[in-house]
């Protein structure tokens, strides 16, 4: 038997997957949601730019089969590796974020408690960890981990992955016999994770590559939130109220605050909606004129 998702971008010729019912029980509340057991269907999907009130469903005026979806993340009743039988390997790559060692965490206690999975390492210092030694994880390893700040497994500091040799990474998972690779970063970390995923598709390794956003600007639009964007905005909020009392306190006062956001304003968006002390929010997604009538300037003076 098939399991309708394991097969949505495999693109391989194998008629038979392996039918492993999966040890974790689901979640009682989700019973009469979901049909039953908790488990979602093989086949459940978001449907992009879409919403539910209470007697309608919007959505674009496209059909299911031609429009962008994605694969609903929850659990499944079958899944593809026996959990007993394989290895996990977490790498935690990119800035350091808040929370990072509580998802780590939890990453480690639901794989070893829910799916029975107690061969679990981890990488030091995100790819460019590949010559050290892995880190043994488990429970007793993580149990307090969530009460320190940091990351016990340290991180790249930085997303230039130019000199990374993608090829030599999956031949250390080979190496060391990892099935199952999770990659904690940024949007940097995501598209490194994608190329290692197209390379190990190419070449039809059994290594299952699992990517969990973490990044403070919140660069995904696609999720709702992402680990460590709360606690940015909430950390924005001292700053903005020293420099909004910085700028009462003096004739024509302006204070500047510069918050993370490369790419992605919504760090910005959310602090200064929190905040109430700021007039003008700029973020990269719009641009905007400095000078003339209609400038920036001409706004503020």
């Amino acid at each position: 038997m098939s399991p309708d998702h394991l097969g949505w971008d495999l693109d391989l010729e194998i008629k038979d997957f392996p039918y492993i019912v999966s040890p974790l029980l689901g979640n009682n509340s989700y019973r009469s949601v979901y049909g039953g057991e908790g488990f979602l269907p093989e086949n459940t999907f978001v449907f992009y730019n879409s919403f539910v009130m209470s007697n309608s469903t919007f959505n674009p005026a496209i059909q299911i089969d031609m429009a962008k979806k994605f694969l609903r993340g929850g659990p499944r009743k079958h899944i593809f590796f026996h959990p007993n039988k394989e290895r996990a390997c977490i790498v935690s790559a990119g800035a350091l974020v808040p929370g990072a060692n509580t998802l780590l965490r939890e990453l480690v206690m639901s794989l070893y408690y829910n799916y029975g999975l107690k061969d679990i390492v981890g990488l030091k210092y995100g790819f460019n960890g590949m010559n050290e030694k892995l880190v043994k994880l488990n429970p007793e390893t993580t149990k307090n981990i969530h009460n320190f700040g940091g990351n016990i497994l340290g991180t790249t500091g930085n997303s230039d992955y130019s000199d990374l040799d993608i090829q030599d990474f999956i031949d250390m998972l080979v190496e060391k016999q990892v099935s199952m690779l999770f990659v904690i970063g940024g949007l940097a970390e995501m598209v490194v994770l994608n190329r290692i995923y197209k390379e190990i598709k190419k070449k039809m390794i059994k290594i299952v590559c699992c990517g969990v956003p973490s990044t403070t600007d919140k660069e995904f639009p696609i999720f709702d939130s992402t680990p460590g964007f709360s606690s940015a905005v909430e950390g924005a909020q001292q700053c903005i109220s020293i420099g909004a009392v910085e700028a009462r306190s003096t004739e024509y006062g302006l204070s500047i605050i510069k918050l993370n956001g490369k790419n992605s304003g919504y760090a910005a968006v959310y602090s200064a909606l929190s905040s109430r002390d700021v007039d003008i929010c700029i973020v990269p997604e719009f641009n905007f004129e400095l000078y003339g009538d209609t400038g920036l300037l001409s706004y503020i003076y």
